[in-house]
């Protein structure tokens, strides 16, 4: 009889362990980029991967949204302070920025880390001191 308590014990801790799990855990991971980019992210670090330096505080954050516009919000500002075109396909972002004198579209590989909530954009084609930027999603 003993063994048969505790058999039950166990299978109603198993049972309420996987009761238990919130939807977050169950929910599938967004496999298609243009849905998955969506919503505000944080930059919390630059420089070339995967050395990478890591920021304390964030000057603002990048929002995209479903039309294609990405804006930059300014924590000090307290408002957006730039509004940008993008354009997502499997392998790389183009951010086209536009001026007096025509648009300038700019390529970045990026790639979706730790279940899609954090995103590494990496210039490509390009030289500069920081090639990479790397951002936490954030509500």
């Amino acid at each position: 009889m003993n063994n048969i308590n505790r058999f039950l014990f166990y299978l109603v801790l198993v049972l309420l362990l996987a009761i238990s799990c919130n939807e977050e855990e169950i929910k599938p991971i967004e496999t298609d980029p243009k849905k998955a980019i969506l919503g505000k992210w944080e930059a919390f670090g630059t420089g070339n991967w995967p050395q990478i330096t890591y920021v304390d505080k964030s000057l603002g954050y990048i929002r995209f949204y479903e039309d294609s516009i990405l804006k930059e919000y300014d924590y000090e500002k307290q408002e957006y302070v730039n509004q940008i075109k993008y354009y997502i396909d499997d392998s790389l972002i183009y951010f086209n920025y536009s001026y007096e004198n025509g648009e300038l579209s700019i390529p970045r590989k990026y790639e979706f880390l730790s279940k899609n909530q954090i995103l590494r954009l990496d210039y490509i084609d390009m030289f500069g001191s920081y090639n990479t930027s790397v951002y936490k999603r954030i509500n």
